[in-house]
């Protein structure tokens, strides 16, 4: 007979085993803050658990397991928490164990492995454009080279395409004009103006998947000639 699962009389007192304590589930509460060196809220699932004797084992990277209390347990003992502290050297990968026990009886509940999700990288910033001034001799009805720069926050060089749009201020005519490939961030948008006047030059970058950059547009006004 199992006597974990009667009532045992002792000194003519019946005395309930207590409900073994089942493990389901192990999740961070908030992936994103499971960092090297935090201390972090770990949600278990399962059954019977209770704060006052239900025990937390934590095996980090294949060390031997260290046991805490629960930090709290739901009326209905499937829902629990405990606070783990995770070492200075733990990354996203290294293998974690929690597995739990009755305090009271010794009877522990096979460990379940604990996943990390790395946080997601912010986005880049958005890319800073530099519509510079026309050249030396510019003039209507010959080609203009108007130089671009893209330029990021970060480290590294904005690599990927730009895209232009040339229009003549004083009509809202649109001119015809063609972007260079952009090398080390650097390019130019070429047109030939018509007249006179204000030209409202629009570049777009969108970067590729290498670029540090995110994606950006700016409009400049140039006069020319």
């Amino acid at each position: 007979m199992d006597f974990r699962k009667t009532a045992v009389c002792v000194d003519g007192v019946f005395i309930s085993e207590v409900p073994a304590v089942t493990l389901t589930g192990v999740k961070y509460d908030d992936p994103t803050k499971a960092i090297a060196g935090a201390s972090v809220t770990v949600d278990l699932t399962g059954t019977n658990f209770t704060s006052s004797d239900t025990l937390v084992d934590l095996s980090i990277g294949g060390a031997s397991p260290s046991t805490s209390p629960l930090s709290s347990a739901s009326s209905d003992g499937k829902t629990a928490s405990a606070s783990v502290s995770l070492p200075v050297g733990w990354t996203s990968t290294t293998v974690v164990t929690v597995g739990v026990e009755s305090k009271s009886t010794g009877i522990k509940a096979p460990p379940l492995t604990l996943s990390a999700t790395p946080p997601k990288a912010p986005p880049p910033a958005a890319a800073a454009i530099n519509i510079g001034a026309k050249p030396v001799g510019a003039a209507v009805g010959a080609p203009v080279a108007i130089p671009v720069t893209v330029s990021g926050t970060g480290a590294g060089t904005c690599t990927g395409a730009i895209t232009s749009s040339v229009t003549l201020v004083s009509t809202g005519a649109a001119v015809v004009s063609t972007p260079s490939a952009l090398t080390s961030g650097a390019g130019n948008v070429t047109f030939t103006p018509s007249a006179a006047g204000s030209y409202a030059i629009a570049v777009t970058y969108a970067p590729d998947a290498a670029s540090p950059c995110g994606p950006g547009s700016q409009t400049t006004p140039v006069t020319l000639p």
